[in-house]
């Protein structure tokens, strides 16, 4: 059975959660199958039972991603079927942005893709530590659902 996570902006994707030690990662998601930097400074470590992939700063969780077919809810509805969800979860944000296709939600520290435009191919949810993802707000524009 796979684990079911939760989305719960600015503070993670439950069971894990922003600010969290490697070691806490991995004695709930087991070892990393691979680790990478991308170009980053931060490295991302990649555990494939469960689909995530958390970048790590001075050994503390800053970002944490996640896609199907990982089980994420959202208020208790599924964030990978249908627009209820999702369009529920950018309502709650006073600026919603938008930027090389992702939607970016600063004051949740949320961001998504592949569900607002339908591209299933690339759907992917991240949550982020503050300051994170602030060159990507800068250059964002207005989102409009």
């Amino acid at each position: 059975m796979s684990m079911i996570f939760e989305l719960q902006p600015g503070r993670g994707l439950l069971p894990l959660e922003l600010g969290m030690d490697v070691t806490t990662l991995r004695d709930l998601f087991g070892e990393p199958v691979r680790a990478s930097q991308f170009g980053s400074p931060d490295p991302s470590l990649f555990f494939s039972d469960s689909g995530l992939r958390v970048t790590i700063r001075g050994e503390r969780a800053v970002e944490a991603t996640i896609a199907p077919p990982a089980d994420l809810r959202f208020e208790g509805g599924s964030m990978w079927r249908g627009s209820k969800t999702w369009q529920a979860l950018v309502a709650r944000e006073p600026n919603p942005l938008h930027t090389v296709g992702f939607v970016i939600l600063p004051s949740l520290r949320v961001a998504f893709t592949g569900l607002h435009d339908g591209d299933r191919s690339q759907r992917a949810i991240t949550v982020y530590a503050d300051g994170v993802w602030n060159d990507a707000i800068a250059g964002a524009d207005p989102f409009v659902p």
